[in-house]
Formats: C-alpha cells, structure tokens, sequence
C-alpha cells in the first residue's frame, strides 16, 4: 500500500560541490557536437551572418557557465567548504 497521508518525504540536499562538480562537462554534454555546429554555420552564405552566429553561440555558452558558477559560489558555506575539502 501507498502512503496517502499526505505527508512530504524530506528531500535530500544536493551539495554543491556534487550537483556543479564539472560544469565544463555538463556544458559540453549538453551541447551539440562541433561537427553539426559547424556545419550549420557554414551553411550561411554570408561571412557576417556566420560571424553573427558564432558570436551568438559563443556568447550563449559563456553565460551559461558564468550563472553555473554564480550558482556554484552563492550554494557555498562553511560546512560545504570543509565536505568539499574532504572528499
């Protein structure tokens, strides 16, 4: 039988040091291979829309990785700074 008291299981905290531990890794996971980027950027006729693109696209993962790092150093305290220290 389920549990229909409606009680909420308290959730485990990630630490940061775990959820961000490489952020580069996760970015580029997450990214399209370069082989498809390219290709669509060489797609473009125009030089300056293929500039435009990849400074958009460069700027886009650059981003990215400055709020997971905000992210990363807003989540640290004390306690987290040692458990990071240990493992």
């Amino acid at each position: 039988m389920g549990n229909n008291t409606g009680e909420r299981r308290p959730q485990k905290r990630m630490s940061p040091c775990h959820k961000y531990s490489f952020p580069l890794a996760m970015m580029l996971a997450s990214s399209a291979p370069w082989s498809v980027i390219w290709t669509v950027i060489l797609s473009f006729e125009s030089i300056f829309i293929r500039f435009i693109v990849l400074f958009l696209l460069i700027f886009q993962e650059a981003w990215f990785m400055a709020s997971k790092v905000r992210d990363f150093f807003l989540g640290l305290s004390a306690e987290n700074i040692y458990f990071c220290a240990e493992t």
